[in-house]
């Protein structure tokens, strides 16, 4: 998977994005510019501006974008703008779940 584009859409408010901001593991594995806030955007998952926002910093096409969410809702959204994406809710759901879904989709290899 080294070498994806990846971007984090995130429907929180300007103090818990701090909080993710500070995360080392977003730091280590996302590009500066790369964490899309609704409130930056001034709309929130699933409206078509969180989506659009986040595949003009990716630089892609949205058919080359895999849009992974636990709610249905966003994925549905997402999907009917032509976009891949897979429903996962760690809460409810095996982690093998997601790797099936990572391998089906061609960014997991195992």
């Amino acid at each position: 998977m080294i070498g994806l584009k990846k971007c984090i859409l995130t429907d929180c408010d300007p103090i818990h994005a701090e909080v993710v901001r500070r995360m080392s593991i977003i730091g280590m594995n996302f590009q500066s510019g790369m964490i899309v806030r609704s409130f930056e955007v001034g709309a929130c998952k699933p409206d078509e501006r969180m989506f659009k926002e986040a595949q003009k910093r990716l630089g892609v096409e949205v058919s080359h974008v895999l849009y992974i969410d636990d709610k249905v809702s966003n994925c549905v959204a997402f999907r009917e703008m032509g976009g891949r994406a897979l429903q996962y809710d760690c809460t409810k759901m095996p982690i093998r779940t997601l790797e099936e879904g990572l391998r089906n989709a061609g960014v997991l290899r195992m």
